[in-house]
């Protein structure tokens, strides 16, 4: 089924009727720029008015969906055909709505956990990235990680890789990532959160938050070096996948301390960039 197609076919026998784009419009119940956007591509009828359409430009449904006149010797071939494209192309429809759904119901989860739970770790953001990755996996199910590797080649699962290293910096930057828990009395719990650079967690005994920032920076400094120098080199890729592995196991270990929402961030987005890595160095090793 082709947008461009049928919309150039409307297009010319519309035309050749002598209608405008108004007057197909209100013979068929709709308005001219619905007609407008199926004539230039940016939209396809909607299967409730594929007959009236038919109708009004005096074609056939099978003729208006391939988008051309058919012959009596193929109509019947066509026709099955544009049954199977038409069922093909609502039930992409219908993924791609879910998608969209899933999709913007993990970008709510993610806000409403900063807005509801203040620094206190919270499901909502972990339940919008399931969500968000649902949502890809519904519109393209069976060839979900074919399309990842396609998509990103080597230079790009790099330059993923840095972009959520970078944003891990970020977020370890952020007042709310370490939590230290002090007991003011045997009946109160002082509860005080810190950024991964600060020293304080540090002199208490818990160092993994500090030495996650300094390998984060290190891995920030090394992905650049590799995406600007232009150059494919092994060594410093290996070297950043194995800093990935050990960010990811520190800023893991730091959660015995206690954890927050942007800990959590924090984890999630170098487990991320961990793949990428991986995927980037699985290249090149191939």
């Amino acid at each position: 089924m082709d947008n461009r197609k049928t919309g150039d076919f409307i297009s010319l026998i519309r035309k050749e009727r002598g209608l405008t784009q108004k007057e197909l419009a209100e013979k068929i119940g709709v308005t001219d720029k619905a007609v407008s956007r199926w004539e230039t591509g940016r939209g396809f009828p909607d299967i409730s008015v594929l007959k009236p359409l038919s109708e009004a430009l005096g074609v056939s449904v099978t003729e208006l969906i391939n988008g051309e006149t058919a012959s009596p010797e193929t109509m019947q071939e066509k026709a099955d055909n544009a049954v199977l494209e038409t069922i093909a192309y609502f039930k992409s429809m219908a993924g791609k709505t879910i998608s969209m759904l899933l999709f913007f119901a993990g970008v709510c989860f993610i806000l409403f956990s900063f807005m509801l739970t203040g620094q206190r770790l919270s499901v909502l953001p972990f339940l919008g990235v399931f969500a968000i990755l649902i949502s890809r996996l519904v519109l393209s199910p069976k060839n979900f990680f074919l399309h990842f590797k396609i998509a990103f080649s080597q230079k790009k699962a790099q330059m993923v890789s840095m972009a959520l290293l970078i944003s891990t910096l970020i977020l370890e930057a952020l007042p709310y990532g370490v939590v230290m828990n002090f007991a003011s009395s045997p009946e109160e719990t002082i509860r005080v959160t810190t950024s991964y650079f600060n020293f304080l967690p540090f002199g208490y005994g818990n160092f993994f938050p500090f030495i996650t920032a300094v390998l984060t920076i290190v891995s920030v400094i090394g992905g650049l070096i590799s995406v600007l120098w232009g150059k494919d080199i092994p060594r410093l890729k290996n070297a950043l996948y194995l800093c990935c592995i050990s960010i990811l196991a520190c800023s893991g270990a730091s959660f015995l301390f206690g954890i927050t929402f942007i800990g959590g961030g924090v984890f999630l987005c170098v487990l991320a960039a961990t793949v990428f890595q991986a995927a980037a160095n699985r290249k090149t090793s191939g």
